[in-house]
């Protein structure tokens, strides 16, 4: 059937078969929409659990914000998240699409987005907010460790915004972007399978100690 998306045939033999073939059949562009719908829902979700930690902070407090007032910013808060939401897909997918352009610019930008970093967008946008919405709820807050990274185990033992973020980056969401991500430009690129592994890798390492030295400059336990 075309556009049939065969995980194990691409998995076996990823030079053969399409990893994500049905992002490129017909109805791309309804698939995206449905990615950015559904990662928009999760977001306002979660923006509108988590409102309660945002009136915490000493600006919200000067305010002094009334119960109908509160109520009226609860539902700010969750029309935000939904237009973050729905737009976050799109900039991650467009994001790592360039990102990897430098790298591979004989598929073009275009090529590498229909074909590999769209993934992205379902797996960080749908997949991962999904697993973390429950315990966003318990909590009610934003900032939560994903239960699938090693963030989790971490935070037993230490509260350091850079390990905490590390851990938060590695995690079982991050390995299957990964290992997608390879398989796919394998299909696409006639680069060596040693350097698509190399220049992931490295993207990978960078980008996660970078997101790292942000969080811990955000929370004060950094200094340039």
């Amino acid at each position: 059937m075309p556009g049939e998306l065969r995980y194990k045939k691409s998995l076996v033999r990823p030079t053969r078969f399409n990893v994500f073939g049905f992002f490129q059949t017909d109805g791309f562009f309804s698939k995206l929409i449905l990615i950015s719908s559904l990662s928009a829902i999760l977001t306002g979700i979660s923006y509108f659990l988590s409102a309660e930690e945002a009136f915490q902070m000493p600006v919200a407090q000067y305010l002094k914000l009334s119960a109908t007032k509160l109520v009226a910013a609860k539902i700010i808060y969750l029309l935000a998240g939904l237009v973050i939401g729905f737009v976050k897909p799109v900039l991650v997918g467009v994001g790592g699409a360039l990102l990897l352009w430098f790298f591979f610019r004989e598929l073009g930008i275009k090529k590498l987005f229909l074909n590999v970093t769209i993934i992205f967008g379902l797996l960080l946008c749908v997949v991962d907010p999904l697993f973390k919405l429950p315990f966003q709820g318990m909590l009610h807050s934003n900032y939560v460790l994903s239960p699938l990274s090693l963030g989790v185990m971490i935070h037993r033992f230490s509260n350091n915004a850079f390990l905490l973020s590390v851990g938060s980056v590695a995690s079982v969401i991050t390995a299957i972007v990964f290992y997608s991500t390879y398989l796919q430009l394998c299909v696409i690129s006639e680069k060596p399978k040693r350097y698509i592994f190399t220049i992931l890798a490295a993207l990978t390492i960078v980008g996660t100690i970078g997101y790292g030295i942000v969080r811990a400059l955000q929370y004060g336990q950094l200094t340039l």
